[in-house]
């Protein structure tokens, strides 16, 4: 009974060690009136014998401070020295060891909750410290005030509760003044104020909150009804008014208070951060989990790899050879091209090192234990999210991504980004936690590169920063650039004079205006040439002052890039963009087409990914199936007007930009999806067998709707068990109307005595802000011939997919590759196609140029809006109708191509016992308006005069200006001839 009545009110913390060739753990248990210390401790092989002693102090570590982290301004006085009590830590013997005491205490004014241990080594005096946290999570809780202006810091609240009324409330106070400092004397080195909890409206967004006077706020939290002075929120009440620092780079008053009112606090304030690194790759599968549930606690690793196939013998073969696990600087880089260039793995950098410690000297067995010991920063200055995890050669790698608590959903990220035209071009992105502002921000600067010729080599020391207006069409001026752009975005009215713009750092992150990153993050390195720009300026920082959503968002405003040694009359400004959106996007196939069979599948084969730098997540929700087996996607978009949509004639094979030979695929499921087409949806997670109703969910690193592998604009395939194609559907993008907008354009190339027929269709979606999406490009010409342009050399070893916000804007086959005519149709994504805004490409021309990559212009169309008019048309059924043959004697008639009118087969019905048929038809084209006019007056009269589409330089004197084809009325036309003969 005694030892039930123990396990019941104990209480365990622990503090974790990993550092100086130590690691392991030290452990505090209450046992009734006792507290027995475990200590569970390893010393590397470098350092097997140690000394120690140890004491614990009044604040916890913060482990996004990797510096100086155990320094006495840190984790403040030490308030218990265990060495007096138990004698030094000596290593090994006290590997494992226990100590009981009935001095120390869980909670109280010495209490162990919420300090730290700090551990001195008695030879080299350095130092190791460990957060002293509480084992059991779900005891405990965590919440935030952070202050922006005119006072700047954070007010933490820890506490915890048991059933059996063990309870603490500490709270730390850390603030300083950041606005109208000139009305503090200078001697005057700290302010003291009230300071209360008040009640805010519950029915209040977290954007509404954010005021700048907090007048609003009149309610004293008082659940009890206590009165004035003695509710709950009545701090200062209770423990006295706080200390504000007038210049904290001088004085610092961080602050350690108990409370035991404060517990009643919403249990729900702050959660943990989990990330997580997803494998699929090489035949491994499997993830790596990261959390980090406080800033104040380390990061806990859990490893989950295991081999696709799952065997007994892959798995002891990939045990025995994975070397060593490691993050590195940089996520992975998105694909520039549609085929394989590099193993993306290379292109993470290396190692993450912010300590710059010598890798060389590292033990042989401690990779792992610095792994660790570097997870621990993973919130702030030195985050991993959206860093690289490696492992050794034969590189297998994954970025890390943030995750809701469950670790199966991706937590919303919102992502903002810059691109830079002229006289810099390049793309920069910031990403934070969706609707958190006060999350940390990370930058990640894909590439920065002179292009207006003048300059050629590498160039350093640019100053970055973020102004408060969009910029004007000044960002072009030789002199005075970029002034439209104003001031530095200084929302809290930071002060600052350019003598003391060193109080700004990533230490006293309130001291710094948001705009101004340069100051507090260090300069930029711009490339001369793109073909050194991932070594010079590809880059990732990570900022807790960079709110891309909320009141102050930068969402809208400029980023400038500085020189300070260009020419006078430009200015310091160097470059300037506006900063805009990037939208997740998804994609989804639910518009089916039968090839040829009974329509019976219903359902949908959505995609969903945030940005390029994240996994895609597929949901499959599939009903109707009969006897079907494999589904794939294909290359090109289904073509609704054919009998048999889905063949291979026309959507050609499965979409494979790495050319995988499929021969060498393992067996469905038991591979990684490198080891697939990329198409092969089947094969990599689970076919349709035996199913009439399939619901499943995945996620797949390779397939993405970003870039120039995107998925946008082809077509999913579901086969029949004898690998026939039964029915298809084209991806199309899925938005809601009230966030974006899609705009499509065509350059029709409909001249019969040109040298190319067919057309280029191209759809972007504008979102609400004016950001674009990538625009996809469908070519279907005829004719044979490959086509480029030729430029200058500069220009043609900078231009290219790597680099295309260098190229002309016009300048598609540069960044796409060249085209075909008269083989198959193709699509294509370019990122630098606008179809709205002062650069649009609609209302101007796309030129093929002479095959074999001739400059001579070889065939031309405008590029105009494409409209799409439906409309459902009965028509009488002659003997021996044919669809196909009705829709081209119109298209003579009327004198349009193929592509202008379309009927959709799956619509055509019969009426009146087989005397008349129902077509619906698709008039297309930017004058889609006219055919649909004019079709409804040729049927009507059964004539028309000229052709819909004039062509200029062309005639068709053979054109037939009738038809003998009649519309069909609501009355049956064998009853009407009855009735006559009657």
């Amino acid at each position: 009974m005694q030892t039930c009545k123990s396990l019941a009110t104990s209480l365990e913390l622990r503090s974790y060690i990993s550092e100086q060739g130590l690691h392991g753990t030290i452990t505090f248990t209450k046992i009734q009136e006792e507290i027995k210390i475990t200590t569970n401790l390893q010393t590397t092989l470098e350092y097997p014998n140690q000394v120690w002693s140890w004491y614990v102090t009044e604040f916890p570590v913060d482990y996004s401070e990797l510096e100086n982290r155990c320094d006495n301004s840190k984790l403040g006085k030490k308030i218990i020295n265990l060495e007096d009590t138990f004698g030094y830590l000596i290593l090994p013997e006290n590997q494992t060891t226990e100590f009981s005491t009935k001095d120390l205490k869980i909670n109280g004014p010495l209490g162990l909750y919420g300090k730290s241990i700090l551990l001195r080594n008695v030879d080299t005096r350095g130092q190791i410290c460990a957060s002293i946290t509480m084992v059991d999570k779900t005891k405990e809780k965590t919440a935030v005030a952070r202050f922006s202006s005119p006072v700047a810091g954070n007010v933490y609240f820890r506490w915890f509760a048991t059933e059996d009324n063990h309870t603490d409330m500490l709270v730390t106070t850390d603030l300083y003044h950041v606005y109208n400092k000139e009305n503090f004397d200078k001697t005057e080195q700290f302010t003291e104020h009230y300071w209360k909890i008040y009640v805010t409206d519950i029915l209040e967004s977290d954007n509404d909150r954010h005021v700048d006077n907090c007048d609003i706020l009149q309610l004293v939290f008082d659940p009890d009804d206590k009165g004035e002075g003695k509710g709950i929120g009545d701090i200062d009440v209770r423990l006295g008014r706080v200390k504000i620092s007038t210049n904290y780079n001088q004085y610092k008053y961080k602050t350690l208070y108990r409370d035991d009112k404060l517990v009643l606090l919403p249990s729900d304030l702050s959660g943990p951060q989990r990330r997580l690194v997803i494998i699929q790759s090489g035949g491994i599968k499997g993830d790596i989990r990261m959390t980090q549930n406080t800033r104040f606690e380390p990061t806990f690793l859990n490893f989950n790899l295991t081999t696709a196939r799952g065997d007994l013998e892959t798995r002891i073969v990939y045990s025995s050879t994975v070397a060593e696990y490691k993050i590195h600087e940089l996520p992975i880089k998105p694909a520039k091209s549609v085929g394989q260039n590099e193993n993306s793995c290379l292109t993470t950098k290396f190692i993450y090192n912010p300590l710059k410690t010598d890798i060389n000297n590292s033990p042989p067995n401690g990779i792992i234990c610095e792994l660790i010991r570097h997870n621990n920063q993973e919130k702030n200055v030195h985050p991993q999210y959206h860093r690289s995890k490696t492992a050794a050669e034969p590189w297998i790698c994954g970025s890390i991504t943030l995750y809701e608590s469950n670790f199966v959903y991706q937590k919303p990220i919102f992502t903002a980004q810059v691109l830079f035209r002229y006289p810099t071009v390049g793309r920069l992105l910031m990403r934070q936690a969706k609707d958190e502002p006060w999350a940390d921000t990370t930058v990640v600067i894909e590439y920065l590169v002179h292009a207006d010729g003048a300059a050629l080599n590498n160039s350093a020391d640019h100053r970055w920063a973020i102004h408060e207006f969009p910029p004007g069409k000044d960002f072009y001026n030789w002199t005075g650039r970029c002034l439209s752009a104003g001031k530095i975005f200084n929302p809290y009215k930071v002060d600052y004079e350019n003598t003391t713009s060193e109080q700004c750092s990533m230490d006293t992150i309130g001291l710094c205006r948001i705009g101004d990153l340069s100051t507090r993050q260090g300069t930029l390195e711009i490339s001369g040439k793109i073909a050194d720009s991932d070594k010079i300026s590809r880059k990732l920082w990570t900022d807790p002052l960079l709110p891309l959503t909320g009141h102050h968002s930068v969402l809208g405003k400029s980023f400038l890039l500085y020189d300070d040694h260009g020419p006078k009359a430009r200015g310091e400004r160097l470059a300037c963009s506006i900063i805009g959106g990037v939208y997740r996007r998804k994609a989804v196939a639910k518009d089916w087409f039968p090839n040829g069979f009974d329509l019976s599948v219903k359902g949908k084969v959505e995609f969903i990914q945030q940005t390029e730098y994240d996994i895609t997540n597929v949901e499959v929700v599939l009903e109707g199936l009969k006897d079907n087996s494999g589904y794939h996607i294909h290359m090109t978009p289904v073509e609704e007007n054919l009998q048999f949509p889905c063949e291979g004639t026309s959507l050609y094979g499965h979409w494979n930009p790495l050319n995988v030979d499929p021969a060498s695929s393992p067996r469905s499921y038991q591979g990684t999806p490198d080891q697939y087409e990329m198409g092969d949806l089947s094969g990599k997670f689970g076919g349709l067998d035996d199913h009439t109703i399939y619901n499943t969910i995945y996620n797949d690193t390779l397939l993405t709707l970003f870039g120039p592998r995107s998925i946008l604009g082809r077509s999913v395939v579901l086969h029949k068990k004898d690998q026939k194609r039964w029915a298809c559907s084209t991806i199309e993008r899925g938005y809601s109307p009230s966030e974006a907008r899609e705009l499509r354009a065509i350059a029709s190339f409909h001249n019969p005595n040109g040298h190319a027929f067919g057309y280029m269709k191209m759809r972007q979606l504008i979102y609400n802000d004016g950001s674009a999406s990538d625009t996809t490009i469908e070519v279907k010409l005829r004719h044979p011939g490959k086509n480029d342009r030729n430029i200058g050399d500069l220009y043609r070893q900078e231009c290219g997919p790597e680099n295309p916000l260098r190229c002309h804007v016009g300048d598609l086959s540069a960044r796409l590759g060249t085209i075909d005519i008269g083989l198959k149709r193709k699509v294509f994504t370019d990122s630098n196609f606008p179809l709205e805004g002062d650069v649009t490409a609609i209302g101007r021309s796309i030129v093929i140029l002479a095959p074999n990559q001739g400059g001579e212009r070889y065939a031309c169309a405008n590029i105009e809006p494409d409209y799409d008019i439906i409309k459902y048309a009965n028509i009488e059924r002659p003997p021996r109708f044919v669809v196909a043959q009705f829709i081209d004697d119109v298209r003579q008639v009327m004198g349009i191509p193929e592509w202008f009118l379309t009927v959709d087969s799956r619509r055509t019905k019969t009426l009146h016992n087989n005397a008349c048929v129902q077509l619906l038809l698709h008039f297309k084209g930017p004058i889609a308006n006219k055919l649909e006019q004019d079709f409804s007056r040729l049927l009507s009269i059964g004539r028309l005069e000229a052709p819909s589409l004039y062509i200029p330089g062309y005639i068709n004197e053979k054109r037939k200006a009738k038809i003998s084809y009649k519309q069909c009325g609501a009355r049956d036309p064998n009853e009407k001839s009855k009735l006559s003969k009657l």
